[in-house]
């Protein structure tokens, strides 16, 4: 645990957000991970997201639908201070945490 900052400062820190990222290690996954929890469980407040991995499916197994899944989008672009500028389809949580990781 990161003392005395938030996860979005801890990941904001390690990746640079807005000057490119850096490769993600197995320590910022969690953190990444650990912050689209709290994201999804803003977006869906009555998910269990103490059961979310990266390999949970966001619309099969979360049933998020396409509102739920614009919400999700428009809440990771402000947690992580970029927006989407071409369609991305998303079908893990994984996948998410694999793009932000690469995401310049």
């Amino acid at each position: 645990m990161l003392p005395n900052i938030s996860a979005v400062e801890a990941i904001s820190r390690k990746y640079n957000v807005g000057r490119g990222l850096a490769p993600a290690s197995r320590k910022d996954n969690i953190i990444m991970l650990e912050k689209l929890k709290e994201i999804i469980e803003r977006v869906t407040p009555g998910i269990d997201v103490s059961t979310v991995t990266p390999e949970t499916k966001l619309m099969e197994d979360l049933k998020l639908d396409s509102l739920s899944i614009m919400l999700l989008a428009m809440e990771i672009e402000a947690a992580f201070g970029f927006q989407f500028t071409e369609p991305v389809q998303f079908v893990t949580v994984q996948d998410v945490c694999d793009y932000l990781a690469t995401k310049a």
